[in-house]
Formats: C-alpha cells, sequence, structure tokens
C-alpha cells in the first residue's frame, strides 16, 4: 500500500465510485451535520461508495457549495433521515429526501450568489493566512 494525503490506497478501486468536477456528493451518513460537497477543485477522482455523486444540471457549481452548507439545508437533510448504528449517527433515507421539495433562484442568480460567497470564502481564507503567519513569527 502507499500513503497519499495521509490515507491509505489498496492496489484497486474496485467498487469506488469516480467523480468529476462539480459533482455533488453527499454522505448517506450525518448528512445532517454538513457531510456534503460540490467537489470544485479536482478534474477526476475517485471516493468510498458510500457517498452519492450527482452531476449538477442547470445548477452554478459554487451556488450549490454554499447552499448544502447552509442549516436550512442541513434541517431538509435531517427530515430525511433515520437512526443509524447509534442515537448520534443518522443515516439518510434517499426516497425520503428525493420526496422533498426545493425552490432554487434562476441560473444567473446562482452564479451571481455563488461568486459572492466563494470570493468572500477565499478573503476570509487569506486573511487566515496572514493571521498564521503572524501568530508563527511572533
Amino acid at each position: 500500500m502507499s500513503e497519499l494525503f495521509s490515507h491509505f490506497r489498496g492496489k484497486s478501486n474496485i467498487g469506488y465510485l469516480k467523480i468529476k468536477k462539480n459533482d455533488l456528493i453527499l454522505s448517506a451518513q450525518n448528512l445532517h451535520l454538513g457531510n456534503a460537497n460540490v467537489n470544485l477543485r479536482f478534474q477526476h477522482g475517485i471516493i468510498s461508495p458510500a457517498y452519492k455523486v450527482y452531476s449538477l444540471v442547470d445548477v452554478n457549481p459554487e451556488f450549490m457549495q454554499t447552499w448544502v452548507k447552509r442549516e436550512e439545508t442541513k434541517s431538509l437533510f435531517l427530515k430525511a433521515t433515520t437512526e443509524g448504528a447509534s442515537q448520534c449517527r443518522k443515516n439518510i433515507d434517499w426516497d425520503r429526501l428525493y420526496k422533498q421539495s426545493v425552490l432554487f433562484p434562476g441560473f444567473s442568480e446562482q452564479s451571481q450568489i455563488g461568486s459572492f460567497f466563494s470570493q468572500l470564502d477565499n478573503l476570509i481564507t487569506l486573511h487566515q493566512r496572514k493571521l498564521f503567519i503572524i501568530a508563527y513569527i511572533k
């Protein structure tokens, strides 16, 4: 086995799911805690079959990344959960989730919202790095 990003990878990728840039990735466990993302960084990759992967159609990826992290979205996910292996672990009931309705703004507005929050995230990251460097120098 070889080490990659501090995780071990085996000699086979059988059973893993292929992902591509801008795919929506949802976890079957603890989705209501924010275990969801949009792959905004990598052109291709693989992930565990414990996840669900969706290609976004007519949805701005940056908007979707912001949307899946909202508290209201986590509540929507919570409404579609069942108790898992323990009381603190919840599993998503996909059929129940798929029956819920969600309204999104038009694509143009999604693009503006997504761009705004992406720039804000980048600005926050930049300031956090500056603080880290200042703390390191002291």
